[in-house]
C-alpha cells in the first residue's frame, strides 16, 4: 500500500504562546530559525518568532525541529511504501522525525547518495541508535523494484498537492499507523538525549529554572534539588535564563539518570530570614546578595521575594 503523510488539510503553521521566547526575554532559541530553508521564520523586534507567510511553503518541518512543540501545522508531507521511508525534494528530516519514523516501524530508507544533507541528518540518528543499541536504519538506493517514481516530481507538484490536501486525504484512512508528533522521551523513556550540568557553588535555589522549564526538568524532592535530564529537550532556556550562570546544558546520550542536590538551612544575618543552601559557606542569602549586587540601600528583598517554595 502506498500513500503520502500530510496532517492537515489546509492549516497555515502558526507559533504558539508555548514557544519559549514567550516565557523569558532572554531566551536564545532559534532551532526553528535555522532549520527553515526557505527563511519563513523570523525574530521579529520583541524577540519572539513569527512566521513570514509569504515564504512559508508549509512543508512542516518547523513543526518536528521545534524542542517544545510550540508550532502548529501540516506535518511534512513523506511518501512510504512497504514499510520504507523515501527520500523526496521536500525538507530534509529533522532528527526528531526521523526518529519518530524509526519507531513507527520505518528502518529503511531509499535514498539517493548525493543527497548530503539527507545523509548527514540520517548519519546522527544512526549514531543515536548505536548508542541506544538499536539497529540503525538501512539505506537503499532508488531502483524500478523499490517504486521511486512517486519521487521525481518537482517541486510544483509537491505543492499542488499540499495544496489539494492528498496526504491529508491519504492519512485519514492510515492515520493509526504513521507516526505523531511526541516527546523523544516518550518514545525512549530509558534514555537521555542531553546532560544538564549544575554548578551548585553558584546555584542560589532562586527557583527560576524550576518555574521556567518548560519539560518540568527541575523539581523539588525530600529536602533535595532534584534534575530529570532525561526530560530535557534541549531547548536551553534554563542555561541563558539562570541570573547566576550555575547551569549548563549539552548533549549527550546516555541512560536515563536523576541528579540529586541536598540542601541545608542556613540563616541569614542581614534579612533575619533562614533559606535554603547548597553551600555551606553562604553567609547570606541569594535575595540579600541581589540586593547588595544592585546597590537597592535599606530596602529588606529577603528569601521571600524569590518564592522558594517553603
Amino acid at each position: 500500500m502506498e500513500y503520502s503523510i500530510n496532517t492537515f488539510l489546509s492549516g497555515a503553521v502558526c507559533v504558539t504562546s508555548d514557544c519559549i521566547r514567550h516565557k523569558s526575554k532572554r531566551a536564545a532559541c532559534r532551532q526553528c530559525i535555522d532549520y527553515c530553508e526557505h527563511c519563513a521564520l523570523v525574530l521579529v523586534e520583541d524577540g519572539s518568532v513569527e512566521v513570514n507567510t509569504e515564504a512559508c511553503t508549509r512543508c512542516g518541518g518547523c513543526v518536528f525541529a521545534c524542542p517544545v512543540m510550540a508550532i502548529n501545522g501540516p506535518l511534512p508531507e513523506r511518501h512510504v511504501n512497504n514499510m520504507c521511508l523515501y527520500q523526496d525534494s521536500g525538507s530534509v528530516p529533522s532528527q526528531k522525525e526521523l526518529l519518530l519514523y524509526y519507531q513507527a516501524g520505518y528502518h529503511t530508507l531509499i535514498l539517493h547518495e548525493k543527497h548530503s544533507l539527507w545523509i548527514n541528518a540520517i548519519d546522527e540518528v544512526n549514531l543515536f541508535l548505536h548508542t541506544i543499541n538499536k539497529s540503525p536504519f538501512s539505506i537503499i538506493p532508488p531502483s524500478l523494484d523499490n517504486n521511486d517514481s512517486y519521487f521525481e516530481s518537482d517541486g510544483e507538484d509537491i505543492k499542488r498537492r499540499r495544496l489539494l490536501g492528498v496526504g491529508f486525504i491519504r492519512q485519514y484512512f492510515k492515520k493509526n499507523e504513521l507516526p505523531q508528533n511526541m516527546p523523544l522521551a516518550e518514545v525512549f523513556p530509558s534514555w537521555q538525549r542531553f546532560s544538564v550540568d549544575l554548578a551548585s557553588n553558584r546555584c542560589s535555589l532562586c527557583s527560576s529554572c524550576l518555574q521556567l522549564c518548560p519539560e518540568g526538568v527541575f523539581h523539588y524532592r525530600d529536602r533535595q534539588f532534584v534534575i530529570d535530564a532525561g526530560k530535557c529537550v534541549g531547548c536551553g532556556l534554563c542555561e541563558e535564563s539562570c541570573p547566576e550562570e550555575a547551569l549548563r546544558v549539552r548533549t549527550e546520550t546516555k541512560l536515563r539518570e536523576l541528579q540529586s542536590y541536598a540542601f541545608h538551612a542556613a540563616h541569614c544575618p542581614s534579612c533575619q530570614q533562614n533559606y535554603p543552601s547548597l553551600s555551606p559557606g553562604e553567609k547570606r542569602c541569594p535575595a540579600c546578595r541581589l540586593r547588595e549586587r544592585l546597590n537597592i540601600p535599606t530596602q529588606r528583598m529577603g528569601m521571600n521575594s524569590l518564592n522558594f517554595p517553603q
